[in-house]
């Protein structure tokens, strides 16, 4: 049967900087992280009466209340260190350091356990996640379980706390769902939808037989998306969509009866071209409440490529540089993202979900003549074209062997695997003799490197991926300067504020000294993808409003409360 629609939603804060939502167990009031004030920290607001105060000092996130409701625990990271576990009591105070190198926790329903995630070194090039339970204050922890390849985040324990459920990445996005058991062994990984986009954080039903999550309708929910909410039966693994939301969020949790409440994004994201080094006005090239992004310049620069879901779903568009009308280039019911030019410009190539899984296509730079080319079976993105013929992609495979960074004729033929592991964002080098990646994306350890195209060798060059402020942005995507002797890429500067740097390449040396800022840091529309023109001079970013709030998505009757008598 189709969900059906949900009864209401509101949004519950509004300074456009709130994620990580939390309620207190009677109910009447919601931590959240906020970084309003231009500093992370963790805040309470009264569900009656509104009012909003911060409790801690920052940088904090992922607060998580304890079940008498007095104490909250959460994450907080100093840059370049690992995240720490602190707890603080609700009336404030000074907060206390519990555990080192936990990204992120809950409480066991009677508060006598913590359960927490934590980064683990690689082992034989596997990046690894583990989940462990301690004591409230951090003591004897203990490991249940590791998933390989996977951000496990979240954990969330069942009612009679003999399981805990979390979520993990399986790809590019938080996808999956596992269910660890107290006693020990390996988890369990409940069974997603072949076109499943991003899933929230779980709540459990109140009789422990289900998870319930939000998952995202487009594999584009980092920038906002529609979301259908999901009850997975844990023991039979099945699911069902029981509702629709106008929003997608990251963080859920149970606000009350028919009551959810979580984390949501603004979806728009516009494209604004900047000149380069001669003071030029900066320029619109699209500007709506649609989602365009992955800017890419054809080799002539002409024209320029794009994603965008103005018509309804994600599809290619392109756009003449000189202010032509915008033309759509693929029109498919699935999903057709991340495109790239072919180095002679006759071609394009990119990413779409038509063939049931994402795999790699390529057509005629008009759209025309749309052929598969990768069998990669579960998740292939990130397509770039050297001059020679091959296309290089990532690989987001669960499978040890399979993950990684791939190379294939354009013809589809002789693929190979160029380096295994956790790695995204591929950019060959103009002359095609190099490709720049990111290596253990969104981990602590994240960084760009860059292999020889001919046979893997690593170049022994490293752009270390150091994040100061959250952001929904892929820290480290980047593009090579037309010299080929420099990398743009997006990271952070001392504000938080997301744009781009560009720093020298030189083989197996540190360049860090010739790093400078190239452009895009506007606070107000932070940058998430960019593109450089095959001359040098401008600039094209993919702007995205960054606005996050606290929404309650209610009407849900199989969403309830569990209250203890005193409670109720």
């Amino acid at each position: 049967t189709a969900p059906r629609m949900i009864t209401s939603e509101r949004y519950l804060t509004y300074s456009g900087q709130d994620f990580a939502p939390a309620v207190s167990p009677d109910g009447k009031l919601i931590a959240f992280s906020s970084n309003r004030d231009g500093v992370q920290r963790i805040w309470l607001k009264q569900v009656a009466g509104g009012s909003e105060v911060a409790i801690t000092g920052g940088p904090d996130d992922f607060p998580r209340f304890s079940p008498d409701g007095s104490t909250i625990v959460y994450v907080h990271t100093d840059p370049g260190k690992p995240a720490a576990l602190y707890r603080i009591a609700v009336v404030g105070g000074e907060a206390r350091r519990i555990l080192e190198n936990a990204t992120s926790a809950d409480w066991s329903p009677d508060g006598t356990q913590l359960a927490f995630t934590r980064n683990i070194a690689p082992v034989n090039g596997r990046a690894q996640t583990a989940l462990l339970v301690s004591g409230p204050d951090g003591q004897h922890p203990r490991e249940l379980g590791r998933v390989d390849l996977n951000a496990l985040t979240f954990p969330r324990w069942s009612p009679d706390g003999t399981r805990i459920a979390a979520v993990g990445a399986v790809g590019r996005v938080i996808s999956n769902v596992y269910i660890f058991d107290l006693k020990g062994g390996a988890p369990k990984e409940l069974a997603a939808p072949d076109k499943a986009g991003e899933v929230s954080s779980v709540v459990w039903s109140s009789d422990g037989r289900s998870v319930i999550y939000v998952r995202a309708d487009s594999i584009e929910a980092v920038v906002g998306s529609t979301a259908h909410v999901v009850r997975h039966d844990v023991k039979a693994d099945r699911f069902e969509p029981i509702a629709w939301s106008s929003h997608n969020g990251a963080i859920l949790d149970v606000l009350g009866d028919g009551r959810l409440v979580l984390d949501t994004r603004s979806p728009r994201d516009n494209l604004r071209e900047l000149a380069i080094d001669n003071g030029a006005a900066d320029r619109w090239i699209t500007r709506g409440n649609s989602s365009d992004r992955q800017p890419a310049y054809a080799p002539d620069g002409k024209s320029m490529l794009f994603t965008s879901n103005r018509s309804g779903n994600l599809d290619l568009w392109m756009i003449e540089t000189d202010g032509g009308a915008v033309k759509r280039i693929t029109d498919d019911a699935a999903e057709d993202w991340d495109p790239a030019f072919t180095a002679d410009g006759k071609h394009i190539v990119w990413s779409s979900g038509r063939s049931g899984k994402l795999e790699i296509w390529i057509a005629n730079a008009d759209g025309s003549d749309a052929k598969q080319i990768s069998q990669d079976g579960f998740d292939a993105e990130n397509p770039t074209a050297t001059r020679d013929g091959w296309v290089l992609y990532n690989s987001f495979h669960p499978s040890t062997d399979r993950t990684g960074l791939w190379k294939v004729r354009e013809d589809g033929t002789r693929a190979v695997r160029l380096v295994g592991g956790r790695t995204s964002l591929p950019e060959v080098s103009p002359d095609g003799q190099y490709v720049a990646f990111i290596n253990n994306g969104r981990a602590l350890n994240a960084e760009i490197r860059v292999l020889r195209v001919s046979d893997g060798k690593d170049m022994g060059f490293s752009i270390p991926i150091v994040p100061t402020r959250r952001t929904g942005a892929i820290l480290g995507r980047m593009r090579w300067m037309p010299n080929g002797k420099s990398i743009a890429f997006l990271a952070q500067n001392t504000d938080g504020i997301n744009g781009v740097f560009v720093q020298d390449f030189v083989p197996n040396t540190d360049t860090t000294k010739s790093r400078k800022p190239l452009g895009g840091f506007d606070r107000e529309r932070a940058t998430e993808s960019f593109g450089i023109s095959p001359d040098g001079k401008t600039l094209t970013v993919a702007g995205w409003e960054q606005l996050f709030s606290i929404f309650s998505v209610e009407g849900i009757p199989e969403v309830a409360t569990k209250r203890t008598k005193k409670e109720s």
